[in-house]
């Protein structure tokens, strides 16, 4: 029964039509078997594509949501030192530029000086599954009014869209007061969440943005999740270093 749907001529079966007993037949032609299957091969492979692309997200969010009921707060630090020594061991004799999130038990690498209006440029960076910083921001340290732009995810439509960067998938979750970390060549800055906006793809003032009373940080994902229809932005303040 429940393969019926992928079959044009169901297996035989005896009815009852008012009172009496017979057996139902469907002869369709060739044509029409033809368009059938093709159908069905497309209504298929669409179920596995769906899966294929958006398994990262769902992952991601399921990760996440375990851990938050299952994984103890002490242990958090734990998870993070072990984040810790798998970047120092690959970036060995490299600049040391990572991000980390702490709720969200995410950690990734940082390739600093990226144009965001390049995208043979982003996008190689992303398609690594590093954090891009725009390179029209600063770098973290470099006092009041400057700003450290991070993002991830291409602005162009793309069928891998939703299987890149799964770091900043869940970027949606975090409110006003969690913490940031970034840290560079050994310096570690400390940033607290205070605002979040969803914008379009298309406003790109907030690549230029200035606090004159702060230092701040801001990172930028695709929105909603696995689509480039618009841009979700989390600012927060630097707080010591």
């Amino acid at each position: 029964m429940l393969f019926d749907i992928w079959r044009i001529t169901p297996k035989k079966r005896s009815v009852r039509l008012r009172h009496k007993k017979g057996v139902l037949f469907s002869n369709p032609s060739f044509l029409n078997k033809v368009f059938f299957y093709m159908g069905s091969w497309l209504v298929l492979m669409s179920l596995v594509s769906f899966v294929y692309l958006y398994y990262p997200v769902g992952n991601a969010y399921v990760h996440y949501v375990l851990t938050m009921k299952l994984q103890p707060s002490q242990q958090q630090q734990a998870h993070l030192a072990a984040a810790d020594k798998h970047i120092a061991q690959e970036e060995v004799g490299k600049n040391y530029y990572v991000i980390k999130i702490p709720k969200l038990y995410a950690y990734a690498q940082i390739q600093e000086n990226v144009s965001p209006f390049d995208s043979i440029e982003y996008n190689k960076v992303l398609a690594s599954d590093k954090i891009a910083m725009s390179n029209t921001s600063t770098f973290p340290g470099s006092g009041r009014g400057s700003m450290t732009y991070l993002f991830a995810h291409s602005s162009e439509e793309s069928i891998g869209l939703s299987r890149k960067n799964p770091i900043f998938y869940l970027l949606g979750e975090l409110a006003t007061g969690d913490s940031i970390w970034v840290e560079r060549n050994g310096i570690k800055y400390f940033y607290k969440v205070y605002n979040k906006k969803i914008i379009s793809a298309e406003d790109t003032k907030y690549l230029y943005y200035s606090d004159p009373t702060n230092e701040d940080l801001i990172l930028q994902t695709c929105w909603p999740v696995g689509t480039d229809w618009n841009r979700l932005l989390v600012f927060a303040h630097l707080m010591a270093y």
